[in-house]
């Protein structure tokens, strides 16, 4: 079992508000770099002082790197890099929200998974990760697909980023549901909106903070990891098409990648967790498969093999 202070919510949020907002103010200033290279000693004391974090990225890239399209040994800065990409990215997650990036910027990589999924008759299930940035994608969309998704999410972990979001665009709020609270009603909401043809929305890599025998192994990096069952379960129930969705930072922008994962999922009940297990070795996989191509853009800081 993975305790409170492994596990990626016993992480407490780092940053105090007037720093969001300075980081903001600086952003609107001096525009991205200028940002960066303000507030790059803020980042190194953030780097120097979160031990936890700094440990699991190394660890991280320890596992990566080697295997990564830079082919080469972790390093102590590769980790800062890290951590100036994860605040590069929080800031592109603001001006996105705040209409400072114009939807140009986004690209779709190859457009065939958006089209099939937008050419289904009732909704899908779109798993998500914390490699890239999946919230610029939304925050970019057009309204019509925008208001299309129900993201589920878990925000406790990072409250004062997130009010701050809310200030410069109400939307980032819309169609979001806290995944600690999803129950029956929430199960029967959730299959309403697929039946009029909505796609929800759910990260593949991070376990529950509850409920953790909902939690299954799978090959990553070359060694064993926890995954959650959940996006495998919600998907047997609301019998839709699952789809993968990543958002890499690329030179000139993002790029917006949809790959068709199934038809539909499902679990035998008296096989469910070899199934899920199944399913859950599949988006290991895939999300391997990026990872490896853009190794400073997954933002998971915390021991994800413990």
């Amino acid at each position: 079992m993975t305790s409170d202070a492994t596990h990626w919510a016993g992480l407490r949020e780092r940053g105090l508000g007037w720093g969001l907002n300075f980081s903001a103010y600086a952003y609107r200033l001096l525009g991205r770099t200028g940002c960066l290279i303000v507030l790059s000693p803020i980042i190194l004391y953030f780097f120097l002082s979160g031990s936890e974090q700094r440990r699991a990225s190394q660890s991280y890239l320890a596992r990566v790197l080697p295997m990564s399209v830079v082919h080469r040994r972790a390093s102590f800065l590769d980790s800062y890099r890290h951590f100036i990409a994860f605040a590069g990215s929080a800031l592109d997650s603001f001006a996105a929200w705040s209409g400072r990036l114009s939807p140009e910027i986004l690209t779709i990589a190859d457009d065939t998974g958006l089209k099939d999924a937008r050419g289904q008759a009732r909704g899908a299930l779109f798993i998500v990760s914390h490699l890239g940035n999946a919230d610029v994608s939304r925050a970019l969309l057009d309204d019509a697909t925008r208001k299309r998704l129900t993201i589920l999410v878990h925000t406790k972990h990072a409250v004062r980023f997130n009010e701050m979001l809310e200030q410069y665009n109400p939307e980032v709020a819309v169609n979001t549901v806290q995944v600690t609270d999803i129950g029956p009603e929430t199960t029967i909401n959730l299959q309403e909106r697929i039946d009029c043809g909505e796609w929800v929305v759910i990260a593949g890599d991070r376990t529950p903070l509850e409920n953790t025998e909902r939690v299954i192994s799978a090959p990553f990096l070359g060694e064993t990891a926890s995954f959650a069952q959940g996006p495998y379960i919600l998907a047997s129930v609301l019998k839709c098409p699952v789809y993968l969705l990543f958002c890499f930072r690329a030179k000139h922008g993002y790029e917006l990648h949809v790959e068709k994962f199934s038809d539909r999922i499902t679990l035998p009940r008296q096989s469910r967790d070899q199934a899920s297990q199944t399913y859950a070795a599949r988006y290991a996989n895939r999300l391997e498969h990026h990872v490896i191509k853009h190794p400073f853009q997954w933002y998971n800081f915390f021991d994800f093999w413990a």
